[in-house]
């Protein structure tokens, strides 16, 4: 049996560390900063904690079974109809449950983030009578809304269920 003693330890850490820089170091050289910083925004900004990417992962599969597309589908910049509603939908439930930026939605779905801002902006306020015949269609529309609480109740439960583990 092998015994190992803390300096050896601390030599195993300390040249992982270094491994572990000179990774950021031809990253930063390879994708620049920018790229890096919105990584890790990614992996860390949430209220959530290490749960982001499960709840993520969760609103993406309920709206595709809710509305019968896949997530390869509702991404797409150049859908109608259905998948428009599914990817508004989405685009509201990433902001609301973990928090992400408009700019990383309209990343998400190669899309503007001056649309992602409007359609969160517009159902946030649904009350308001200055809403273009477009987003009557959308918002009024009586599936749409069911859906939406549907899946939001299943993501209120889920978010629930895991942090409570």
């Amino acid at each position: 049996m092998r015994v190992i003693n803390t300096m050896q330890i601390n030599k195993i850490e300390a040249s992982e560390v270094q491994g572990f820089i000179k990774d950021i170091i031809k990253a930063y050289k390879k994708f620049g900063s920018t790229r890096i910083e919105n990584k890790i925004k990614e992996l860390y900004n949430t209220t959530d904690g290490n749960h982001h990417n499960l709840i993520k992962q969760k609103i993406f599969d309920e709206i595709s079974t809710v509305y019968g597309v896949s997530e390869k589908v509702i991404k797409q910049s150049n859908k109608r109809g259905n998948v428009t509603q599914a990817k508004v939908t989405a685009m509201i439930l990433l902001h609301k449950h973990i928090k992400i930026s408009h700019s990383d939605i309209a990343k998400i779905f190669k899309r503007g983030q001056s649309l992602v801002s409007r359609k969160i902006r517009l159902f946030n306020n649904l009350n308001l009578k200055n809403i273009d015949i477009a987003d009557v269609k959308l918002y009024y529309n009586e599936d749409f809304i069911i859906n939406f609480e549907l899946i939001n109740k299943k993501i209120v439960t889920f978010k629930q269920a895991i942090t409570n583990n």
